[in-house]
C-alpha cells in the first residue's frame, strides 16, 4: 500500500462471528465463508469510529447522532473528508 486505507467495507470481526453463531443457532443453512469474510484495519481509522460502532451495537445510537451533530458545518460540498479531532 502507497498509503494508509480505511478498513474492508464489512463488519469486524467480533460482529462477523456473532452473527455466525445467531445464524447456526437458528438452523439455517451451512456458511461457506469466502476470505476476507470480515473487515480489518488497513490502517486508516481512529478510536471514535470503534466506539461509534460500539454505542450503535448497544442500541445508543442516538448519542452517535447527537455527536455528528455538534461536528455539523455548513458551506461544505458533499464529500469533503472529515477526521474528528
Amino acid at each position: 500500500m502507497k498509503s494508509p486505507l480505511p478498513p474492508l467495507a464489512l463488519p469486524k470481526q467480533i460482529y462477523m462471528e456473532r452473527a455466525r453463531a445467531i445464524w447456526e443457532e437458528l438452523g439455517l443453512p451451512p456458511l461457506r465463508p469466502h476470505s476476507p469474510w470480515f473487515g480489518y484495519s488497513l490502517g486508516d481509522w481512529l478510536p471514535q469510529w470503534d466506539a461509534a460502532a460500539e454505542r450503535a451495537v448497544e442500541g445508543r445510537y442516538l448519542e452517535n447522532g447527537a455527536i455528528s451533530a455538534q461536528h455539523q458545518r455548513t458551506g461544505l460540498k458533499p464529500g469533503t473528508k472529515f477526521r474528528p479531532g
